[in-house]
């Protein structure tokens, strides 16, 4: 439960709310599985943004490979 890898090519908001949900240390997605959808990236990185400030002792690091 500390580390979460979606190698997925097709993301979509309700996998990736899940795993916000689930409060793992970091988070690690493909960039190509966003298919170019910036607003999807940048909703999910504000999700985490709103995560971490309402947990800070549970924050997650998301990351994009």
């Amino acid at each position: 439960g500390k580390l979460l890898v979606n190698l997925n090519m097709s993301l979509n908001e309700p996998v990736l709310r899940d795993m916000i949900d689930r409060g793992p240390e970091k988070i690690v997605l493909l960039d190509d599985g966003f298919q170019g959808n910036d607003s999807l990236k940048a909703n999910i990185a504000q999700q985490v943004k709103q995560h971490n400030a309402l947990h800070p002792d549970r924050s997650i690091d998301l990351r994009t490979v």
